[in-house]
């Protein structure tokens, strides 16, 4: 039961309070699943103990149960033939490359809108000050984390793919110390052993960087530093265009950044590939 069921299902009476809180979070809900309390409190222009006894009323056993309710719906993980029927029935009768491209505009569209220009400076410098940078990734988000390790190391920057499963990472980051980055993306759900790493990367004074979607905000140990944006509305296409946008970003922040060292080995690249030409 979804708790837009919830709502109208209860027999109770909902105040001006309660009806300016659900306003709030059923209006919004991608943006609403992640309010905290005093966040949903301003929004909703209430006290906060009126969002906590209106979950109690709903039959929740606090706020923060209510609050996971609706992070469930908008994360909601479905069978991959599911997904992907909805996603031809929303595109109707449109032709499915039209429908497609305007799916991917209009994630694209909202992207700046979704990251500050200082988060994506402040994961650029955390790049640029690591020893090396450790990049996780699965499935969908492979072909993201090739992509990184290899522009990474064209602009002169130590990258290293992480492709191990289960015990075997331990051979991967054995040597993991404070001075490193884990660089790591997560769509839809956490990927296995996600949270591991990110509490070794913890333990071991590792920083720690996270794409992702809207789920991002529900990882935990949490980060240090989280990029996350939406890659499109349930029945859209889940684009890929959205992450591989932030990586380009962050690419060519480094580049601005980082004093021509990214140039200088580009530069460096050029030269050396005219030894295997021809």
């Amino acid at each position: 039961m979804t708790l837009q069921d919830v709502v109208e299902r209860f027999e109770g009476r909902l105040t001006k309070a309660d009806r300016k809180i659900v306003e709030e979070l059923l209006g919004n809900p991608r943006e609403g699943a992640f309010l905290s309390l005093p966040e949903l409190a301003t929004r909703a222009d209430v006290h906060p103990t009126s969002a906590v006894r209106l979950a109690q009323k709903l039959g929740y056993s606090g706020y923060p149960e209510l609050r996971s309710q609706l992070q469930s719906e908008i994360l909601e993980v479905r069978p991959a033939a599911e997904r992907v029927r909805e996603r031809v029935q929303h595109m109707g009768r449109r032709s499915i490359l039209t429908a497609l491209v305007e799916s991917e505009i209009a994630a694209l569209r909202d992207l700046p809108h979704e990251l500050a220009q200082q988060d994506i400076e402040r994961a650029a410098r955390a790049i640029m000050a690591a020893r090396r940078v450790f990049v996780f990734g699965r499935n969908h988000a492979t072909a993201l984390k090739e992509l990184m390790v290899l522009r990474l190391t064209r602009s002169g920057y130590s990258a290293v793919a992480l492709r191990r499963y289960g015990s075997e990472l331990a051979d991967d980051l054995l040597d993991l110390t404070g001075k490193d980055l884990i660089l790591a993306f997560a769509f839809t759900r956490p990927p296995g052993k996600l949270e591991k790493i990110l509490a070794f990367a913890h333990e071991t004074g590792a920083r720690t960087l996270l794409v992702s979607d809207r789920m991002g905000a529900m990882i935990r140990p949490k980060p240090n530093i989280v990029l996350a944006a939406s890659r499109g509305g349930r029945g859209e296409s889940q684009s890929l265009t959205v992450p591989m946008a932030i990586c380009n970003t962050l690419i060519l922040e480094i580049f601005r950044l980082d004093k021509g060292k990214s140039q200088e080995s580009l530069e460096r690249l050029d030269e050396v590939e005219t030894h295997f030409i021809g």
